[in-house]
């Protein structure tokens, strides 16, 4: 890690989906979405924006982490699973494969990108990316070259753009699902 210490925030994977009308359970296993808010993506409210009482709390414990000299990783939850924490998948695919997909993806890849930028300015100096519902193996190889990686594609070309700097860490499943599908490749350091 660059600078000492590396801590990792958050702690769970549903303080977006929660920011955006979600209601969180905690469970044994952690805490996850029970029920979608929403039925369609025409119910999403107009403007996403990612904040919460408790996303202030994570973004001031980013500061007081880095300025104790730590490396703060801050995670953050990918555009397809926040989005399957809102609406249910059989509505987001058939979104997807019509006329009013990309706008959907252009949004919720909007409100994504200022959620990362507000961590990296609160002093997040790596940001981790998953997106567990998204990879090939479970939106299949279509889905994955014709929405997935695009959208990634632009979201990484965000970050890179308002976080100069920054190091982006790409979930393991989310990287292979790249690979095999061609949408990357990897290179030796």
């Amino acid at each position: 890690s660059r600078g000492g210490k590396l801590v990792r925030l958050p702690f769970c994977n549903t303080l977006e989906a929660e920011a955006l009308g979600a209601s969180v359970r905690l469970g044994a296993q952690g805490a996850f979405v029970p029920q979608q808010p929403y039925a369609s993506p025409q119910d999403l409210p107009q403007a996403l924006h990612i904040a919460s009482p408790r996303i202030d709390a994570m973004m001031q414990a980013i500061g007081l982490l880095r300025n104790q000299g730590l490396c703060v990783a801050y995670g953050t939850t990918g555009i397809f699973t926040v989005l399957s924490q809102l609406i249910p998948m059989s509505a987001l695919f058939k979104t997807l494969r019509g006329a009013d997909g990309p706008a959907l993806l252009e949004r919720v890849e909007n409100a994504c990108l200022d959620y990362a930028e507000r961590a990296f300015r609160a002093g997040a100096q790596v940001l981790s990316y998953a997106d567990p519902v998204a990879t090939i193996d479970i939106v299949g190889r279509r889905t994955f070259n014709a929405s997935v990686a695009p959208s990634l594609a632009r979201y990484l070309e965000g970050v890179h753009r308002r976080c100069p700097g920054v190091t982006v860490f790409l979930c393991g499943k989310m990287s292979q699902s790249l690979l095999d599908a061609g949408a990357a490749r990897f290179e030796s350091a």
